[in-house]
């Protein structure tokens, strides 16, 4: 009877393992921003890095507004994600990271003019956020956000 719960209970820490070394084998990501909060139609800079070792098939830096809106149905609070915004703004394919030199690159950032500010009420959102994807040679994809802030452009700014 008790047999089926210890080959369960070792599956779960094989699983729990494996997820650990996962999660900390690719290694942290890094992105620096030359300014903060940003403007729409500003340009800024971004600095990349990665560390390793790794082997990287591609990875891309995006910039993503979100739209959230969060409404009641019936008993029930809802909570529902909109992507409304995407741009590529780097992408690299087939590399190398060495262990102890990471992989750095400088990135040129423009914010589109016209874009919304970011916002947070009780029941809307608009966030903006960097997020960078790679994908890794016999490791899992990996997605990693860093949020945002857009203010809203002044006068100044639209002209």
């Amino acid at each position: 009877f008790i047999i089926p719960f210890v080959l369960a209970g070792f599956a779960l820490v094989f699983m729990f393992f494996r997820q650990l070394l996962i999660t900390t084998g690719i290694g942290p990501t890094l992105l620096e921003i030359s300014g903060h909060p940003l403007l729409p139609g500003g340009e800024y800079g971004l600095f990349l890095s990665q560390s390793g070792p790794l082997t990287v098939n591609a990875m891309r830096v995006l910039l993503v507004c979100e739209e959230s809106v969060t409404y009641r149905q019936g008993t029930n609070t809802r909570t529902e994600t909109q992507e409304v915004f995407r741009k590529t703004v780097f992408t690299r394919d087939a590399f190398l990271i060495e262990s102890g030199l990471p992989f750095e690159s400088e990135i040129d950032l423009t914010v589109p003019k016209g874009a919304m500010h970011s916002f947070k009420s009780d029941h809307n959102e608009i966030s903006w956020l960097l997020v960078v994807e790679g994908d890794v040679a016999r490791w899992p994809d990996y997605k990693r956000r860093f949020p945002i802030v857009v203010r809203p452009a002044c006068e100044e700014n639209v002209r």
